[in-house]
């Protein structure tokens, strides 16, 4: 049998909650490599994702200060966008890419 997906996906996702400060995030995608880290409220619901494309396009030349920024503030996805009406709490992170448990 071939290697499952989720063989290559790490143990624990790479999140943080909306309130999270931009700092911690990209330290958090730093730590683990990733280009992204999902947005995950306290009920574990993905609220969003936070990419370096957001980094780049809302914060690096915005004169904003990452530390006192929340990642809720710069996140491509959140609760109004289409990307956020399909996600559910079943969702996990390999990589970078979200993944729905039940097509696994």
């Amino acid at each position: 049998m071939g290697l499952s997906i989720l063989a290559m996906c790490d143990e624990e996702s790479a999140t943080v909650p909306p309130e999270a400060s931009a700092a911690d995030a990209i330290k958090l995608m730093l730590e683990r490599r990733v280009g992204a880290v999902g947005v995950v409220d306290k009920q574990g619901n993905v609220t969003g994702i936070f990419t370096e494309r957001d980094v780049l396009k809302k914060l690096a030349l915005s004169g904003r200060d990452p530390a006192k920024t929340q990642v809720k503030e710069l996140t491509s996805c959140w609760a109004s966008s289409p990307f956020a009406t399909c996600c559910n709490p079943k969702w996990t992170s390999c990589g970078t890419i979200l993944i729905p448990w039940s097509s696994m």
